[in-house]
């Protein structure tokens, strides 16, 4: 919800920028005042992840936020994410799925296709869907890869006897992503007055901006310093298939922040598509387990 409202006030690009810079700010004094030392070995399968995760899908993620809402960005990507992770792993990592485990993504899906169809957003016009909704599948799909790359980075480490702490993995990533996103930021700034008003970083009012900062703030405690290093400890123990899907719960708990804060009109048929969508995340998740 803070990383939707920072990309309203200040937007997508803006948002991104100083969310990462900030993050990477904070994180690196508390990793030199830990004085823990870097493990080149794993130091760059995490980077890439961050890269990947932290980076790329974000920029899909919160331009998601802008088209579409903050609550359904991350209804797309969030339980997209876990079905593209899992059949990653069936495909590089050997893990093999049943009928039930591919019945229960059909139950993603069809609950994501009832949450974002236009009919439940009749404010919005069709092309902005379905661009939102294209740019979510990219960045689910990217996100799913980096949570793989993330798991596999451990287990590399557990070969090699290294026991990273989850704070330490997470900075690696916050690193990457911040380069992915200066990256983008520069190519952004360069090509400016040829990208649509919700990519560009064009001049920003003084009440904007002392709108977005409260948010910002929020977003970086929240997100990358406490998110991605809870996220990485759970990635430390358990595989990305398992992971994910408790991460796509968010969704649902966002349905009555977004009637709070943003005023979104939430349909029957779109909360029912979240809750459906949300059970199938959870009933492949016991399969999983099992």
């Amino acid at each position: 919800m803070a990383g939707g409202r920072a990309s309203f006030h200040l937007g997508p690009t803006r948002a991104l920028l100083f969310r990462s810079l900030l993050a990477s700010l904070i994180m690196t004094i508390v990793f030199c005042f830990l004085r823990w030392s870097f493990f080149d070995s794993l130091f760059w399968p995490f980077f890439l992840s961050g890269l990947l995760g932290f980076g790329v899908a974000d920029v899909f993620m919160y331009v998601c936020y802008r088209l579409l809402s903050a609550r359904l960005g991350m209804t797309l990507v969030q339980c997209l994410a876990a079905p593209f992770a899992i059949l990653i792993e069936v495909r590089f990592l050997g893990v093999s799925l049943s009928a039930f485990e591919y019945l229960s993504i059909v139950l993603i899906l069809t609950g994501v296709f009832f949450a974002v169809r236009p009919k439940t957003m009749p404010h919005l016009p069709v092309r902005q869907v379905v661009v939102g909704f294209i740019l979510a599948v990219f960045g689910a799909f990217v996100q799913g890869a980096s949570s793989v790359l993330s798991r596999y980075a451990y287990q590399q480490g557990a070969l090699l006897g290294l026991e990273l702490p989850g704070f330490q993995t997470a900075y690696y990533r916050v690193l990457g992503g911040t380069c992915f996103i200066i990256f983008y930021f520069l190519v952004v700034k360069a090509f400016e007055t040829r990208l649509p008003e919700v990519l560009a970083t064009r001049q920003r009012s003084a009440t904007q901006i002392k709108n977005g900062i409260p948010a910002l703030l929020f977003l970086v405690l929240f997100g990358p310093c406490m998110g991605v290093t809870f996220n990485q400890l759970a990635f430390s123990s358990t595989d990305a298939s398992l992971v994910l899907p408790v991460i796509a719960t968010v969704p649902v708990f966002m349905i009555p922040l977004a009637k709070r804060f943003e005023g979104e009109k939430v349909s029957l048929s779109s909360t029912a598509g979240t809750i459906l969508a949300v059970m199938g995340v959870a009933l492949l998740s016991y399969l999983q387990a099992r």
